[in-house]
């Protein structure tokens, strides 16, 4: 090579590089932010299971392998023996799942594991990824320590040393198809996402200590380690609402008007997002950052309310395209229509289904897949769900019925053979079906078309209102049961205990958790009305301009306009059998460490004694975990009961936690106690994570890493 081409190939080294640092510095902001996603990414692979935890895991791996194959319904199903599972819906014959907004995003992930596959052995390949993941969690660890050398030499020795490990170790991969497989590793990258979004935040907000402890917990320290690797809904859910409040606060931040109005319009993305998702979570979203927006905005001038108009139109799209493919009705989302194979379901199963109101969209069934065989074989990649699970819980046929066809006026019949309305009735020639002929046949076939395509737009106008009606009488029967039923609040949010589920996908076990005893940090929260009080809002004195000028007012009213509204959809349903950490309201697990990091105290904690904090997070680990071990092994608990004394633990950890919280309100702050205390209930709430993947869903399957036992 001359000298001139070894110039050429350095220039382009050097152009890649600056590239890939712009990049990088764009997404993850900087080494702490990559430290945040690399140890979420890393963690979560650890508890990865190859099996389906819960039943209607089914319907989207089927659904992904469909929509890989280039079409929307589903043939045959790749996983289990049966189509008629929760989740999956029928229209004109024809199979269609739900979520298509989850197959969308694990769609790229799934080409990259076909082209990994046909060069290399799926098993050593995803240990190997773990592996490299692994060292360079150490490694840019170590550089934000300062032990960047050290951190190199032993994170490549242990990173090494479990890559020999996993290879002699591994066991044929049981699935040919890597649908599932592919949906599993997307939500590993949006539950790792979510945590950088809230290190992102948390930066802008306060300072880089804050940030990197709510990324860690966020990531690691919180119900997001366990649903990691479990592809339902919720984990994407979380990401799309934290990155509605990261824009919107940036949006209240920004100097300019062009970045006001950017950050505004974006905020408003994550909605039509959701929507595509689960319609009537994106319709909390969408009230939640209404009221946010509304009340906090600088300006409403006609340029902006267009951009703003523009980034939520454009949003809504997928969710429309996609409702228009299936159903033929732009506002039908799958949800809406008749299940697939209800007649062949147990009655329990329809039951459920509605007990838990499927019509609005609102609720997803489906059992644990535990206590029995689950899994693939390897010759055909089809998985069955165990008898243990039978998971049945899934979703009813739509109280209005399918959508898209009915309402007056005619239908025509598309080339995929579904009706489609807003056609004409008159002949296959065009002429009108009156005979008349010449101008008043031509007359009287545009005023038809015109009539149709009006009342076709009157039918969809009128069927919108009336979901959005159907949405808002769920959300008072939430405040009736609020009202009525306030031990469902109770039992959702601080202890839950053993319900005698008579749902078909109950297991019968008290595997359930409430949302304080999933994650004990949150407890400080209880604290907010008494620290709130003792400011004696200060901030009120400067007047209603004085409050829209904080970026974290806004963000503020959103997190809480969030949080009652989401309660209030889904709490006259709770508690449910198969929610595990309340799964319903797993956006709220994310939202409440930007609420703790909220509170003087909890910053304080985190700022003065950071290696405290890390300390006591990872001996509660650590140390907590093995004597968890030692005690199941030797006392025999059930799993049941270990997720139940963990339970219990973590709710005297976040007792402890509101103590030190109150005495912190009335000036009595100490850092150190608070600082282990957070890092103890950060512990706690990974250990029982654990617990959920080694003792509840472990014995039904094997994992990802062939090191872990089976």
């Amino acid at each position: 090579m001359n000298g001139s081409s070894r110039d050429a190939v350095d220039d382009w080294a050097a152009r890649t590089t600056a590239v890939a640092r712009r990049c990088g510095r764009a997404v993850f902001g900087d080494y702490a932010g990559l430290f945040v996603f690399l140890l979420a990414c890393t963690a979560a692979m650890v508890l990865w299971r190859t099996t389906f935890s819960i039943t209607d895991n089914l319907t989207v791996a089927n659904g992904l392998v469909a929509v890989s194959d280039g079409h929307m319904h589903v043939a045959q199903p790749t996983y289990g023996d049966t189509l008629a599972t929760p989740g999956m819906y029928e229209i004109d014959g024809r199979a269609y799942p739900r979520n298509y907004a989850q197959i969308a995003v694990a769609l790229p992930v799934l080409w990259a594991f076909d082209a990994v596959a046909a060069v290399a052995d799926v098993r050593i390949a995803l240990a190997a990824l773990w592996s490299l993941l692994l060292f360079a969690t150490a490694s840019v660890g170590g550089r934000l320590v300062g032990r960047r050398e050290t951190a190199h030499l032993l994170g490549g020795g242990v990173a090494l040393a479990a890559f020999a490990a996993n290879v002699a170790l591994a066991t044929p991969f049981p699935y040919e198809n890597l649908a599932y497989t592919a949906l599993q590793f997307a939500t590993v990258l949006a539950s790792a996402a979510t945590a950088l979004v809230a290190y992102r935040l948390l930066v802008h907000a306060y300072e880089s200590s804050v940030g990197l402890a709510a990324g860690v917990a966020v990531g690691v320290a919180s119900p997001a380690l366990l649903w990691a690797t479990i592809p339902k809904r919720h984990v994407l859910t979380g990401l799309f609402a934290f990155l509605t409040l990261y824009c919107l606060y940036r949006s209240r931040g920004a100097d300019g008007e062009s970045s006001y109005r950017g950050y505004r319009a974006a905020a408003y993305v994550p909605v039509g997002l959701t929507a595509w998702l689960n319609a009537s979570e994106g319709l909390v979203l969408f009230g939640a950052l209404l009221v946010a927006d509304a009340v906090t905005a600088r300006e409403h001038g006609l340029r902006t309310l267009a951009t703003v108009a523009a980034g939520f139109a454009l949003s809504l799209l997928p969710f429309l395209l996609t409702n228009y493919l299936v159903s033929g009705d732009p506002f039908a989302p799958p949800r809406m229509l008749d299940r697939y194979g209800s007649a062949a379901v147990d009655e329990t199963v329809t039951e459920e289904a509605s007990a838990i109101g499927d019509d609005l969209n609102a609720g997803d069934g489906g059992g644990e897949a535990a206590g029995g065989e689950s899994g693939g074989t390897g010759g055909d990649g089809s998985g069955s769900t165990g008898s243990g699970g039978n998971g049945s819980a899934g979703n009813g046929s739509a109280g209005n019925g399918s959508a898209g066809s009915e309402g007056g006026g005619s239908t025509e019949v598309g080339g995929d053979g579904t009706e489609r309305p807003g056609a004409t009735g008159g002949d296959s020639d065009g002429s009108g079906g009156g005979g008349s002929s010449g101008v008043a046949g031509g007359i009287d076939v545009l005023l038809g078309r015109v009539s149709a395509l009006w009342t076709g737009f009157l039918v969809r106008a009128l069927g919108v209102f009336d979901r959005v009606v159907l949405f808002t009488d769920f959300l008072s029967q939430g405040v009736d049961a609020v009202r009525q039923e306030p031990e469902r609040l109770y039992h959702a949010f601080v202890r839950s205990g053993y319900f005698g589920f008579s749902s078909g996908g109950a297991t019968g076990l008290a595997i359930n958790v409430a949302f304080l005893e999933a994650f004990p940090v949150a407890g400080v929260l209880l604290t907010v009305p008494v620290v709130a009080a003792r400011r004696g809002y200060r901030g009120l004195r400067a007047g209603t301009a004085g409050l829209r000028s904080r970026p974290l007012v806004a963000a503020d009213v959103f997190v809480a306009s969030y949080a009652v509204l989401i309660t209030l959809l889904y709490i006259y349903r709770l508690p449910l059998h198969a929610t595990l950490t309340v799964r319903y309201v797993y956006p709220l697990f994310p939202l409440a460490v930007y609420g703790a990091a909220r509170l003087p105290c909890v910053r304080a904690a985190v700022t003065e004694r950071g290696t405290w904090l890390a300390f006591a997070y990872a001996g509660s680990v650590l140390v907590g975990g093995q004597l968890v071990a030692i005690a199941v092994v030797t006392r025999g608990y059930t799993a049941d009961e270990t997720i139940q004394g963990l339970a219990l633990l973590a709710l005297g950890v976040m007792a402890a936690l509101v103590a030190w919280a109150l005495s912190a309100a009335f000036d009595r702050t100490n850092a150190g106690v608070g600082a282990v205390l957070l890092g103890v209930g950060g512990g706690v709430a990974t250990v029982l994570m654990c617990a959920f993947a080694l003792l509840f869903f472990g014995p039904t399957g094997e994992f990802v890493l062939p090191i872990l036992p089976r």
